[in-house]
């Protein structure tokens, strides 16, 4: 799975960097997410035709680990792509592998975000976004702030601030309160204005 969840995020960053991703690439900049944010974050893109699926097929990864990865599903009519024609956001563990996804339309007519289910690898529950790079560079700050959603990190991040972590969401669990703890260094709760985040 660890293998699979590699490969797709590495197909995806190539697919955005390549003439197909054209449009997401100016969607990104017009959004302040220039190149090096951009792979930093190892943004990436999904295309539609299943071609996800077809690659990693390709790369033999079996159809069984796609499914539990949280990549593919299986329906009536095969294999398909569950994060099809959209902008993917790796979510590594704390030691920086990738355990999933988070990824953003690119059509109106679609939900704005999803997020990769529950696998055996990434329960979101004890799982904190960009802990690995602020675990990384913790001696260079005094704070982290918490915030809820992955774009939230990397605003933080276009304003020079590389110290925020995110829930991916509104609820915290002890497991994540303990993997903050184990920062050592004060946290500042930045959610969002509206009822959730209150």
């Amino acid at each position: 799975m660890y293998a699979a969840l590699h490969d797709a995020s590495e197909f995806c960053a190539y697919q955005l960097d390549s003439i197909i991703g054209m449009e997401q690439r100016a969607y990104l900049k017009k959004r302040g997410i220039h190149d090096e944010l951009r792979h930093r974050f190892g943004f990436g893109f999904n295309p539609g035709g299943d071609a996800l699926y077809k690659f990693l097929h390709a790369k033999k990864h079996t159809d069984e680990v796609l499914i539990q990865s949280g990549l593919c599903m299986m329906n009536a009519s095969g294999m398909h792509d569950i994060f099809e024609n959209r902008l993917m956001i790796p979510i590594h563990d704390p030691q920086g592998k990738v355990i999933a996804f988070t990824a953003r339309r690119v059509r109106e007519d679609q939900v704005k975000y999803i997020n990769t289910a529950q696998t055996p690898l990434y329960h979101k529950g004890n799982t904190v976004f960009n802990y690995h790079r602020v675990k990384e560079k913790l001696r260079s700050f005094q704070q982290v702030y918490l915030v809820e959603g992955a774009m939230d990190v990397i605003s933080f991040a276009k304003a020079g601030l590389d110290n925020a972590v995110a829930m991916l969401g509104t609820a915290i669990t002890k497991d994540q309160l303990l993997l903050l703890k184990r920062l050592g260094i004060g946290i500042t709760l930045f959610y969002d204005g509206d009822d959730a985040g209150v």
